[in-house]
């Protein structure tokens, strides 16, 4: 049977990475507009909001929907009632429900040609990196006490260990713009689809434009992807002693897909670093996006076991049920129906509008 809390802990993995990674190269391009001048990124600026917003939406109602009916269909608590007795602190959902209306307010700014308002982009980025450190904050509190109350996360008495979520942060941070910069540059390859499905034949302009979308998410992958060679061995050498040992001891699934992890995470390098210097060569493109996707997807179960590990080293009692080939699987499988559906409500509709394949009103029906 499909484990749901490992199903959970991957998913959840997303729900942060994506909101708070597309945010920031927002920000990031608004500022690229304001300083550098003229460019590509104009153009992006007014779109990426609109991506941002339904992105956001989705997956917190995705998050919110699994975490009601997996608990129901599978018969046990998501999270175990000895841990906490919800999924989320208040601080948390305060937090994307202010972020959710700050990118509608982005969105409406949008939709109308304005200029998105530089304030009203940074208050949603420290909103949703506020709700992702408070996140990082309450998972370590349930992997190395156990007890969280449910509530006010900061009106708790969890002790916060800052040489943990130091680490953990920065990780948390450059994580989001890889995944952002995944959805980016997957603008500008279904973009080329589009176009070469529509038109046949890519004109010369539009295909350097679209080379040039493809390089621009490219290069977020890769300024969040190298400080990762750094943070990881850092955060490794953190761990308790069982949970390292879990990781590396060679025999296991779960080292397997540690290994596999760390192969890939290196393979996107090599290929995205390639795909930045020729992205017309678009199997290059595929090959660092589809690495990219594959390593945060084991990063996510690789979480997931450390966490129990971890509980396990302090002597905390956890039901975790051993992880096996079928929890993997369908936990892969469910990912990629997640991701189809993300690009047909969000990436495909943002990749038409930016292309200039349909109109706006168009895309409202759709």
């Amino acid at each position: 049977m499909l484990d749901g809390f490992l199903l959970f802990s991957v998913l959840d993995v997303w729900r942060v990475l994506l909101p708070s990674g597309l945010a920031a190269i927002c920000l990031g391009t608004l500022a690229f507009q304001r300083f550098v001048g003229p460019s590509q990124e104009n153009h992006l600026i007014r779109f990426l909001p609109i991506l941002t917003y339904r992105m956001t939406g989705a997956l917190v109602g995705v998050l919110a929907v699994v975490g009601i009916v997996v608990p129901w269909v599978l018969g046990f608590n998501l999270l175990e009632v000895h841990l906490t007795t919800g999924p989320w602190s208040y601080e948390e959902i305060c937090g994307y429900f202010v972020a959710l209306g700050l990118l509608w307010r982005l969105h409406h700014q949008v939709r109308h040609g304005e200029v998105p308002s530089g304030l009203v982009l940074g208050g949603a980025l420290i909103a949703l990196f506020g709700a992702a450190f408070l996140w990082i904050a309450r998972w370590d509190a349930m992997a190395h006490m156990g007890q969280v109350p449910d509530g006010w996360l900061l009106a708790s008495s969890v002790d916060w260990e800052w040489s943990r979520l130091i680490p953990k942060w920065f990780h948390l941070l450059f994580s989001s713009l890889v995944a952002g910069g995944l959805v980016v540059a997957s603008l500008g390859v279904f973009g080329m689809l589009t176009f070469q499905n529509t038109q046949g034949v890519i004109q010369s302009d539009e295909g350097k434009s679209q080379n040039d979308l493809i390089r621009y998410g490219v290069g977020w992958m890769l300024f969040g992807l190298v400080p990762q060679m750094l943070i990881g061995p850092w955060l490794f050498l953190l761990l308790q002693e069982r949970p390292q040992i879990a990781l590396v001891e060679g025999t296991s699934l779960t080292s397997l897909i540690f290994f596999l992890s760390l192969t890939t995470a290196l393979l996107a390098l090599v290929l995205l670093n390639a795909s930045f210097m020729v992205p017309h060569v678009k199997g290059l493109v595929w090959g660092g996006l589809g690495n990219v996707a594959l390593t945060l997807a084991m990063m996510g179960i690789v979480r997931y076991e450390t966490f129990g590990e971890t509980l396990f080293s302090h002597h905390i009692p956890f039901a975790m049920p051993e992880l096996s080939g079928w929890h993997v699987l369908s936990v892969l499988m469910l990912l990629i129906l997640l991701g189809a559906l993300l690009v047909r409500w969000c990436v495909w509709p943002s990749a038409l509008i930016f292309h200039a394949a349909l109109p706006t009103p168009q895309l409202d029906k759709t």
